[in-house]
């Protein structure tokens, strides 16, 4: 189900902020920038991944192997 914006205002703003936030992720990637307020996030959960790719190595063998 798709939802449909009757208002072509707002259409219009929502695409343009769409736009925006898409060349900002984009920067980002480019310029490499990290969050180092997201570091402790990652960290966990990297550390949760790992530990059930450990525990599912023979479930996940794709996984265990990369």
């Amino acid at each position: 189900m798709r939802a449909q914006l009757d208002d072509a205002d707002e259409k219009a703003r929502l695409v343009e902020s769409a736009g925006a936030l898409g060349n900002r992720m984009v920067e980002a990637i480019k310029n490499q920038e990290t969050f180092p307020n997201q570091e402790n996030e990652h960290n966990q959960a990297f550390e949760i991944m790992k530990f059930m790719v450990m525990t599912l190595k023979e479930e996940w063998p794709f996984a265990w192997n990369y």
